[in-house]
């Protein structure tokens, strides 16, 4: 009983933390432009229930791009949110993922942390929703802040 009801909330925790993500994306992306609205423009887009795309531009180029998903229609990739640095790519390809685990207390977020994409600080941390928002957030803007050093 106990694992029926562990995997029921952490896939209510999966799709919570999913929107989550999304509207923080869609409200950040659209600070983002507003603060710089001479150089920057966005665009977010919600493809569907479980999938969501950012862009952002740069004096009309595109600069930075993400799609951020939940799990199930891949088989690389089956129960988390997932991230690719692709905003139009297939969900066979991701470049960091967020994973539910349990600590025994309460659920978290778990970053896959791929090597050179997501920030050492969030390697192997416990991520509340927010955390995990703000890692992927990290990710989007790590080519515009490679390009401004």
């Amino acid at each position: 009983f106990y694992s029926t009801f562990l995997l029921s909330h952490a896939i209510y925790i999966k799709d919570k933390s999913f929107e989550y993500i999304s509207n923080f994306f869609e409200n950040s992306l659209a600070e983002l432009s507003n603060r710089n609205p001479q150089e920057v423009d966005t665009h977010f887009k919600r493809i569907d229930a479980n999938h969501f795309s950012a862009i952002v531009y740069i004096r009309g180029n595109k600069a930075a791009e993400c799609r951020i998903w939940t799990g199930g229609s891949s088989r690389l990739f089956t129960n988390g949110i997932a991230y690719s640095s692709n905003a139009s790519g297939s969900d066979n390809s991701i470049n960091d993922s967020m994973s539910i685990v349990d600590d025994g207390y309460a659920l978290f977020l778990q970053p896959l942390a791929m090597a050179f994409f997501t920030s050492q600080q969030n390697v192997k941390k416990l991520l509340s929703q927010q955390g995990a928002a703000e890692c992927f957030w990290d990710i989007l803007l790590r080519p515009l802040q490679q390009d401004s050093t």
